[in-house]
């Protein structure tokens, strides 16, 4: 066996071993990147929400202080 073929014999199942690992990372990181994005569009709904909640809350206490002021 000459050293030609130990380095073939282990290197091509490391650098299969190596490509499924790092293919396995990157389908974490895109379900991650997935994740990130639903939790975005849930905080940018939540902000919709709060802002509306506000506006009302805000014309709510205008109404009460002019009446009061008149």
């Amino acid at each position: 066996m000459t050293a030609l073929n130990l380095i073939l014999y282990i290197g091509i199942p490391a650098i299969f071993a190596a490509v499924v690992y790092f293919g396995r990372k990157l389908q974490i990181l895109d379900t991650v990147a997935e994740r990130l994005d639903m939790l975005e569009r849930k905080v940018e709904s939540l902000y919709e929400r709060f802002i509306r909640v506000e506006e009302r809350v805000e014309a709510l206490w205008m109404e009460k202080f002019i009446r009061s002021a008149d």
